[in-house]
């Protein structure tokens, strides 16, 4: 998150024009890389740490300029004429696509397929209540999109951080600064230094160097989807709790994030170099490194999917037992009204019948045994009734205890 200062700084911004779709503000642009300038220029030598940059002046062979906008607010002409000397090959519409976020990650092609932009993204699980101890489960969250797009040139990158996005399920809730540049910029550094010296020079290297780095969010961000999952199917199993929303959430959540994901798996990259995110990349195990993270992202992402199914499918088949519970208290009830209407009506028919039966000689006998057969035969019949229902109540006991006991084995506190 920016701290107070940006905040403030970023308040005194004027409006003075506007990008489609977006609000474009003014910044002061005397030169790259001073306080109030609105991008970070770095310069990046194989093998080296980076060191800061500026736009005028030449670069030594083999050098990488990297211009890392933080916001997509700025004033476009004025940019674009700071950059074109030492970004050859970008125009206008380039730039004005990376500071306008796309709706969907991917990439485009410009000046007839020499340069490529990439639109990617990290990814975070964030819990709204979250486990207080080590053992608690957690209800399902959101999870916190955070674009960035990157265009490479000849010996020039060029990011920009576009708004974190907060989804809950599919639903966009609200916008909130990028965040996370930092760290990546450190993360990136070590990398460049340490794995890249020997092969890796380009500034589309560097690109991909920052596309892994944000691939590492996505493991993560499915392992905590899961997480919520088994907390979800604990509720159906040991709590009964049959709610569809954190189920339909979590199932938004897992097909937005493959809708996101998708765009970024162009096939045949692991084979041929030239279909990367970024044109210019020389490292052929970078890349693959890269694609593999997507893929497996991809696939762990189509089985967590298989397994919301399967749970939609329980949660129908509990939803439905407690449909049948219910209807088979109903159906007790009419049972025990049925049997004080049916045997008195069935034995008053009985001793009704025009033939001779005991007591017709005159005396009241036959009435006192109609209505001790009345009295005798009902309480019977509900009793019999009575004692079935007590038998299936001792084993929903029964069954309630074995919940009890897996509730306590597991700690769970739901209601």
């Amino acid at each position: 998150m920016q701290d107070d200062e940006q905040i403030d700084r970023d308040r005194q911004k004027t409006e003075v024009s506007r990008l489609p779709g977006r609000s474009t503000v003014v910044d002061d642009v005397p030169g790259a890389g001073t306080e109030s300038s609105p991008w970070r220029v770095t310069s990046w030598v194989a093998g080296q740490p980076h060191t800061s940059g500026t736009l005028d002046g030449e670069r030594p062979s083999g050098t990488a300029l990297w211009i890392d906008f933080e916001s997509s607010s700025t004033a476009l002409d004025e940019c674009l004429a700071k950059l074109s000397s030492s970004c050859p090959g970008l125009d206008r519409e380039m730039l004005e696509d990376l500071l306008t976020p796309d709706s969907l990650p991917g990439t485009i092609d410009y000046a007839a397929g020499k340069i490529r932009k990439v639109s990617a993204f990290s990814v975070e699980a964030r819990s709204i209540s979250p486990a207080e101890e080590r053992d608690d489960f957690e209800p399902p969250g959101r999870i916190a999109l955070q674009p960035v797009e990157m265009i490479a040139g000849d010996g020039w990158l060029i990011s920009c951080w576009h708004p974190r996005s907060i989804y809950r399920g599919i639903h966009l809730e609200r916008e909130e600064p990028s965040e996370g540049r930092d760290a990546l910029i450190r993360a990136v550094e070590s990398r460049w230094a340490a794995d890249l010296g020997a092969v890796g020079h380009t500034a589309a290297d560097l690109g991909i160097l920052v596309m892994e780095e944000l691939a590492l969010t996505y493991a993560p961000t499915l392992r905590k989807l899961h997480e919520w999952l088994e907390q979800w199917e604990i509720g159906l199993y040991v709590g009964r709790r049959t709610e569809r929303r954190p189920l339909a959430e979590l199932w938004g959540s897992t097909a937005l994030f493959r809708k996101w994901l998708a765009p970024l798996n162009p096939p045949g990259v692991q084979k041929d170099i030239s279909k990367a995110w970024l044109l210019g990349a020389t490292d052929h195990a970078l890349c693959s490194s890269v694609d593999t993270r997507i893929d497996r992202a991809l696939e762990r992402g189509q089985e967590l999917a298989a397994t919301l199914r399967s749970s939609f499918n329980m949660l129908h088949s509990e939803t439905e037992e407690g449909a049948r519970r219910r209807q088979e208290r109903g159906q007790h009830q009419i049972e025990i009204l049925a049997a004080v209407f049916l045997v008195p009506t069935l034995i008053v028919g009985f001793f009704g019948a025009n033939t001779w039966l005991p007591g017709r000689s005159g005396s009241v006998a036959a009435f006192e045994i109609m209505v001790a057969a009345l009295a005798v035969l009902t309480l019977g019949v509900v009793g019999f009734l009575i004692m079935s229902r007590r038998v299936d109540r001792a084993m929903d006991r029964e069954a309630e205890a074995e919940l009890a006991d897996m509730r306590a084995f597991l700690g769970y506190r739901g209601p």
